[in-house]
This record gives structure tokens, C-alpha cells and sequence, in this order.
């Protein structure tokens, strides 16, 4: 028996729950017939960020019928936030020097990238990609100068070597620093109505505050167990049947079960981050981005002009005190985000990281005011060179799509149509897992497999706060002296040759009672 279909006034998605049956806006039933038609393929995509924004164009482009699926209260939720990677387009990659599939994946999208979303870049001329001589654990950087050369003079993009002592800006706490011209993506708002003008013009059906609870095959079709999160007292109902699903949910939800034992050899872990927000008191000097390298590092990136303000915004992040924590789950990340004490944020993270920052950026504080924080949780696969490339692969006829860098998406969605649309004859089986050989996913295999050993530095390990160790009861990843890794409670004792920013306490201490008072702004 349906559920009784609740006040449309009431329900701003209009996806009604009834006779397990979904219902279309009362804008797109004029081509419903034409929706779902027995001719064409049908494909659900759930994730409206940059992964799930490709896929539904690059599917559509191939003919199929789309509907996407977002669970948050409007399309692309982290733009928002302007969360921990906010608008950087990776121009070939130098921000990841030890992975050489992450700067090959970063160079050849790029351009593609910068001219299919024009509309949406933001001017910046100039991004400095510095190596440094330690980086904020004191530790010397993991590329030398000669590899540091070396990834400069093969890059096709124009570079501009910058002269230290003559630099206004950028201390000589560097070894060597170039600059390139590198846009940067907005986000908020804009980048909203841009992915939404370009859905509606396409005929792609987007619905938000819509979560999925679990996907099934019936016969050779597939459906959601849906729950529509505005309705919070209803009962979950099931979508319409669907040829195929993508889940572009950032490998966040909805992940194959089992996973942890998957025989791809990928090593997964999740960790909550913030993204410290930045005001440019002094925004005539004029925009940059800054990106030190190769270890626990900060790096400031340009997220444009505020409207209301005329000021030049920017978002922080050190790979040495944002990284809260290396967690098992994705639950797991967001219940450590949703019980950091009051002010942790400002009063624990923020002055590690500006200690940091004025390492390598002269005068930091008096031209830079610090505004808020937003955070975030995002997907690693654990890897020596920690590569951050995307790729794709299927699981029991499920589509999924591992996340990346922004400019990934777009091929890693053509590449995923050709895996599921059984035309490339280049299909790799292990177990229940799919993927194209020679596609993204094979050419990563090598780094991905590559695990480090726990005696050197790597961000997948990273859990700098022993305060929060012992504030949260849940399961952690950390690792042995031994090749390999292995998880274990948070009861356990720690190892905390990555906490260097912990402090010694009263165990019995309430970390909430000793943090003072502030006010700034975490959404």
C-alpha cells in the first residue's frame, strides 16, 4: 500500500512518496513520457558535486536519461562550505610531486577542464609552488631540488622563477619557488546556478534533500530504498527502476560492503578536515595563491572577491594541524566533526597553522584576517607517493566513482560510460569489481598497492591531536613498525609519532574547560 502523498506546499524537492513510484516536478511532466521511455537507458546518480555533475552530462551526452539524487538541501552542499579544497584547478599537478599518476591525470585534463567551465573560473595570476627547507614538523621536504628542477622545466605551462630576496611576499625559508598562472573555480552560490542553468538546458532532473538508504536489483533493474529528509516522520519508499547507478557521493556513502577487504588492494581511510577562512585586509596587493612543498605543509588558496565586501577571500589549509584526524569510516569522520569542543577549531588548530603560514609568507597576520572555518570530510586511498587521482569501477553492477581533483571528473565520467555501456571490449574482471584496463583505475594500481611503512611521514596517517583521541570512542586507523597496516580501537594505546602538536594534560582535564571564549563563524 502507497503512503499518503504529503501537502506539496509543504515539500520543496516534490518527490513524493507513492505506490513506490517517483513522481516528477510539476515543471518537467510535460517530458516525463519522454523520461522514461522503454527505448532509452535510464541512469540514477547520486552526488550533485563535481563527480556526480560530470557523470550526469557525460551520460546524457551518451544518450541516457539521468536523474540525480542529493541528499543535501541544495545541488553541490560543499560549495556552501567552500570546504577544504575550495576552486583549485591543479594546473599539472605540482601540489602532488611524489605521484606521478596524480600530475599525469592533473596535466592532461586541465585544459579540457579550463575551457568546458570557463564561466565559472576566477583570474589568478599568480600561484606560487614553493620547495621548502623543513616543513612544519621540522622535517626536510621528501622531493630534493634536483626532482623540484626537474618538475619544473617538464611542465608546458609558462613559469616564472621568483627571486627570493627581492619577494615582498614570500620569505627564504624556501629552497626555490616558481610561479604560474593558475585559475582558481568559484563556488558558493555561482558555482550552484552554474551546475543548475547547465542540468535544467540539458533536461537532467536533479532532486535534493534526498538520501538513499540502499540500493537493490530487481530482475536486470535496479532501485533506491529512498528517504525524503524534509518529510522527517515518513517511511522510506523505493524510486523507480533505474538501468543503471552511479554513486558520485565522494566514496563517502553507499561504498561496496566489505570494502575494507576489497581485492582491488585499495586502503581506505577518511579524515575530518577544516578549511580555515581568510580575509585580505589588503586586497589591492593584488591575488596569489601559495602552495609549499613536499610534507606537512600550509597552502593558501584564492576563492575570489566577496560581493558584499569587495575583499579578496581565502581558504588555509596545513597538511600538519587541519587534519584533524585518520579515521576508518566516513561515520566516523562526521561524528568527530559533529563533537569537536567548543572553539577547538580556534583556539588548538588555528595557531599551529598560522605559525606555519608565517613561516613562509612575510607579515601574514597584518594583511590577513582570520573570518571562520568550514569543514569537510574527505576519502584517501593510503599510498606511499599519496596519490589523489580519480577513478572508476563497478561493483555488482553498481557504479562507483573515487574522488580526485576537480579537473579528474569530466574524463574519469566518459571513462565510466564506456565501462558500463559494455561497448569497450578492455574490461578488467577481479571478484565483483570492473574496471577498464588502461583506464584510471589501472594506471594508479602501482602507486595505490605502495603502502608506506610507518616509519616515514605520511598525511594518511596523520591524528596530530591527542586531545581528540581521547574525546572521541570510536575505531581509528594507525600503523606498525612492520609492512602494512592495521586498525585498532581508540581504547588502545596511541601511537603518536605524528601528534607533535599535543600537549602534556590532567587526564581528567575537561578540554572545553580550558579552551576561552570566541565567536567566530564555523558555517
Amino acid at each position: 500500500m502507497g503512503l499518503e502523498k504529503p501537502n506539496k506546499q509543504k515539500i520543496k524537492n516534490h518527490i513524493y512518496p507513492s505506490d513506490s513510484r517517483l513522481l516528477l516536478p510539476k515543471g518537467f511532466v510535460s517530458e516525463s513520457k519522454k523520461t522514461f521511455t522503454k527505448n532509452l537507458k535510464t541512469v540514477a546518480v547520486i552526488g550533485s558535486g563535481w563527480s556526480g555533475f560530470e557523470a550526469a552530462l557525460a551520460f546524457c551526452e551518451a544518450g541516457y536519461i539521468v536523474t540525480i539524487f542529493e541528499q543535501g538541501e541544495d545541488l553541490v552542499p560543499t560549495a556552501a562550505n567552500s570546504s577544504k579544497y575550495t576552486g583549485r584547478t591543479h594546473i599539472e599537478g605540482f601540489h602532488y610531486p611524489r605521484s606521478a599518476t596524480t600530475r599525469m591525470h592533473c596535466r592532461s585534463d586541465y585544459d579540457l577542464f579550463i575551457e568546458k567551465h570557463a564561466a565559472v573560473l576566477v583570474p589568478n595570476r599568480n600561484s606560487y609552488y614553493g620547495l621548502v627547507k623543513r616543513d612544519g614538523e621540522g622535517n626536510k621536504p621528501k622531493i630534493n631540488l634536483k626532482q623540484f628542477h626537474q618538475m619544473r622545466k617538464t611542465s608546458t605551462k609558462k613559469i616564472t622563477l621568483i627571486k627570493l630576496k627581492k619577494s615582498n611576499l614570500l620569505t627564504d625559508d624556501f629552497q626555490e619557488v616558481f610561479s604560474v598562472e593558475e585559475p582558481g573555480v568559484k563556488n558558493g552560490q555561482a558555482l550552484r546556478e552554474y551546475f543548475r542553468d547547465t542540468l535544467m538546458s540539458k533536461n537532467i532532473k536533479a532532486f535534493k534533500n534526498m538520501e538513499v538508504l540502499d540500493i537493490y536489483k530487481e530482475g536486470d533493474k535496479f532501485k533506491m530504498r529512498l528517504h525524503n529528509k524534509l518529510m522527517k516522520n515518513s517511511e522510506p519508499f523505493d524510486s523507480v527502476e533505474f538501468d543503471h547507478i552511479v554513486n558520485a557521493t565522494g566514496f563517502r556513502s553507499n561504498i561496496p560492503k566489505d570494502f575494507s577487504n576489497n581485492p582491488l588492494g585499495i586502503t581506505l581511510i577518511y579524515q575530518p578536515v577544516v578549511g580555515l577562512r581568510f580575509e585580505d585586509t589588503k586586497s589591492e596587493r593584488g591575488e596569489f595563491s601559495m602552495l609549499a612543498l613536499d610534507g606537512a605543509n600550509p597552502c593558501l588558496m584564492y576563492n575570489g572577491v566577496d560581493p558584499n565586501t569587495g575583499k579578496a577571500m581565502y581558504t588555509m589549509t596545513d597538511a600538519a594541524s587541519t587534519i584533524l584526524m585518520t579515521c576508518k569510516s566516513s561515520e566516523d569522520a562526521w561524528r568527530l566533526l559533529q563533537m569537536l569542543p567548543p572553539n577547538f577549531v580556534e583556539c588548538e588548530v588555528l595557531p599551529i597553522a598560522l605559525s606555519h603560514m608565517r613561516t613562509f609568507i612575510k607579515r601574514f597576520s597584518d594583511r590577513f584576517k582570520f573570518i571562520g572555518y568550514n569543514e569537510g570530510v574527505i576519502a584517501k586511498p593510503v599510498s606511499r607517493s599519496e596519490i589523489r587521482t580519480s577513478f572508476c569501477f563497478t561493483f555488482d553492477g553498481i557504479a562507483h566513482i573515487f574522488p580526485g581533483k576537480m579537473s579528474n571528473a569530466g574524463p574519469v565520467a566518459k571513462e565510466l560510460v564506456k565501462l558500463i555501456s559494455g561497448k569497450n571490449e578492455n574490461v578488467k574482471q577481479i571478484g565483483a569489481y570492473s574496471f577498464l584496463e588502461g583506464g584510471r583505475l589501472a594506471e594508479a594500481f602501482e602507486e595505490i598497492k605502495d603502502l608506506p611503512d610507518g616509519k616515514e611521514h605520511n598525511t594518511c596517517f596523520t591524528s596530530p591531536y591527542d586531545e581528540l583521541n581521547r574525546l572521541v570512542s570510536t575505531t581509528y586507523l594507525t600503523y606498525s613498525k612492520n609492512p602494512g597496516i592495521f586498525w585498532h580501537n581508540s581504547n588502545d594505546s596511541y601511537d603518536t609519532r605524528n601528534s607533535r602538536h599535543n600537549k602534556e594534560k590532567s587526564g581528567s582535564e575537561d578540554l572545553s574547560n580550558r579552551i576561552t571564549n570566541f565567536s567566530f563563524n564555523r558555517s
